[in-house]
């Protein structure tokens, strides 16, 4: 029941989940993104040194990582993954002395990934958004993942900048873009 923001360069914030209001300020240079474990419920938070774990109990940060990254998520299966930044390209999973290990590379910068939920039509994939290097005109895109396999598909191109993806309760892709949420799920399965 608790929430929880990152700032971009600020502190991780505990926040009302009524109001909104500010319940606690933790840390500094604490980046974009953040992820929940779901086993042992610490936030991994990316900061300008990588990536640091709050405990949300003892309210401390002890440092995970070296590797700098845009976008964290935490796969179905409770492993940690990861967009690197600056080097825009890469998805990368991490073992559990916090070492990076590139997945998948592409050519296009990645914003952002999520997973898809168990026991829905998109379970066993990964969604990624990305867009081309400034100044190429084509847009975004949304690429499917399978996540046995690591081939990709790219779902939707030319789109507009795809900042932010989740997965809503119902298990469908939600993707903010500069201007609106749009949503993605499939009336069947993929295949």
């Amino acid at each position: 029941g608790r929430l929880w923001a990152s700032t971009g360069g600020g502190q991780l914030l505990q926040l009302d989940p009524a109001s909104f209001a500010v319940l606690g300020r933790y840390g500094e240079s604490l980046t974009q993104s953040l992820a929940v474990d779901p086993v042992s419920g610490r936030l991994y938070v990316s900061s300008g040194d990588g990536i640091e774990i709050f405990d949300p109990v003892a309210l401390t940060f002890s440092h995970f990582s070296n590797t700098r990254v845009d976008d964290l998520a935490f796969a179905p299966d409770g492993e940690l993954w990861a967009t690197t930044w600056p080097r825009r390209g890469d998805i990368v999973t991490f073992n559990s002395r916090g070492r990076a290990q590139v997945q998948l590379r592409l050519e296009r910068a990645v914003d952002s990934i999520v997973f898809g939920k168990p026991g829905t039509a998109l379970a066993g994939l990964m969604f990624v958004s990305s867009h081309p290097p400034l100044g190429e005109p084509s847009g975004s895109a949304l690429t499917m993942v399978d996540l046995t396999t690591l081939q990709r598909v790219e779902v939707a191109t030319h789109g507009p900048l795809a900042e932010g993806l989740a997965i809503d309760a119902r298990g469908r892709v939600l993707v903010a873009n500069s201007a609106q949420v749009d949503v993605l799920m499939p009336l069947t399965p993929p295949a």
